[in-house]
């Protein structure tokens, strides 16, 4: 009961609507199991059921569709967002039907939704909403950008086999629990975060039916469990031994961070060299990497970093400052095309604009700048800032600049 209460009392507050919809339909489907597979209460159930099909139906439909909406304009612009990272997840699962690796979603859902946008395809709500997210808000199209049609079918199986096998061994508080699971990560990524992974695992494990050995078979299971332990035992043993080298690399990382703040910038430069191979899919240690040679004037190497970034994340800022490199290299077509993929990417910031603006002034194509001063002038950020206002002012000096040029 006291958990339940803690649940009734959490639950609500987390404004999850994900969450909701998962307890709810894990619950209903343990109940219905229940009911229906319950000689006793089957007989109420499919009267219940009759009731809700005949006399209430209107008022059930009425209360699914209020509820339905209800959810969906509680938080309108983060729905909308969700819709359209499925959508574009979508495209890009079509596109790499055998996967793309796995800790590479981001990268290729960054190719698909600059792609899309710079089409010229997407409403003005889906340019206002998008982003650039780490993951599908959906474990399926995950699973199947990175591992392929294959690997989402094996998954699929995996989960069916398991409903078989719980509904057989009747299992229904389980089978509730995996429910609620599969709806939540077909809206989220729990797989993603490793309490939910081991609630996972072992819910899998549960409707494993317990077939007890005959006395005869107890040492041949005993052996066998000795065998396994030792195997597993000794993999887990390899698998911490290769990621020894990670460790350290992290705890350099640290002394990383206190000579950027000393001001020892070759020092730093030079153990971040150190630490990249086994730290380069790790998106934010790249780019403070590629931030750092951007400012030690190697630009072609920080480019080459940021081209790892972009393979692992679509964060448009990847784009902005190998943008930037192009443009103090005087190399200004990949520049343009860089600060072009950041603007389609996201399309409702600045500061790419702001980009192009800069660089069209410095190539002196003013009327070209002049329009991208109008976009960074007209366009709605998503998010207000002190940065906006301040880019806003300097495109107005640059307008203001070619009018009395032209005068």
């Amino acid at each position: 009961m006291l958990t339940i209460v803690s649940i009734l009392v959490i639950l609500p507050s987390t404004m999850s609507r994900a969450a909701w919809l998962a307890s709810a339909c894990g619950c209903l489907l343990a109940l219905s199991l229940y009911f229906y597979k319950n000689r006793k209460a089957k007989k109420n159930f499919e009267k219940f059921v009759c009731l809700i099909a005949g006399k209430w139906k209107y008022v059930f439909v009425f209360a699914t569709v209020f509820l339905i909406l209800g959810a969906y304009f509680l938080k309108k612009d983060s729905a909308d967002g969700r819709f359209l990272i499925w959508k574009i997840s979508t495209r890009a699962l079509t596109q790499h039907p055998y996967g793309v690796g796995l800790g590479h979603f981001a990268g290729s859902y960054g190719d698909c939704q600059a792609a899309y946008f710079a089409s010229g395809a997407g409403s003005k709500q889906e340019r206002y909403v998008a982003g650039s997210p780490d993951y599908a808000f959906n474990e399926f199209l995950q699973i199947g950008v990175e591992s392929g049609i294959h690997g989402l079918l094996l998954f699929t199986a995996i989960i069916c086999f398991a409903f078989y096998m719980g509904i057989k061994s009747k299992r229904y508080a389980e089978i509730g629990s995996l429910g609620a699971l599969l709806v939540f990560s077909s809206m989220s990524y729990p797989f993603s975060v490793l309490p939910f992974v081991i609630v996972f695992v072992f819910l899998l494990a549960s409707f494993v039916p317990e077939n007890r050995p005959a006395v005869s078979e107890k040492k041949k299971c005993k052996h066998a469990t000795i065998v396994c332990f030792f195997l597993l035992s000794a993999i887990a043993v390899a698998g911490s031994y290769s990621r020894i080298p990670t460790y350290h690399a992290y705890k350099k990382l640290n002394t990383v961070f206190m000579l950027k703040i000393g001001g020892l910038h070759n020092e730093a430069l030079s153990l971040y060299a150190e630490i990249y191979p086994e730290l380069k899919h790790e998106r934010h240690y790249v780019f403070d990497y590629a931030t750092l040679l951007n400012e030690d004037g190697q630009y072609d190497k920080s480019n080459h970093v940021l081209r790892q970034g972009m393979r692992i994340s679509c964060d448009p800022v990847y784009y902005n400052l190998s943008g930037i490199n192009y443009q103090l290299m005087k190399d200004y077509e990949p520049a343009e095309s860089c600060f072009r993929k950041a603007a389609d990417l996201v399309p409702n910031r600045l500061y790419p604009y702001y980009l192009l603006a800069k660089l069209y002034l410095e190539k002196e194509l003013y009327d070209q700048a002049v329009e991208m001063a109008r976009i960074v002038l007209t366009k709605e950020p998503k998010v207000h800032s002190q940065a906006v206002d301040d880019m806003r002012e300097e495109m107005r000096k640059l307008i203001s600049d070619m009018n009395e040029y032209a005068f």
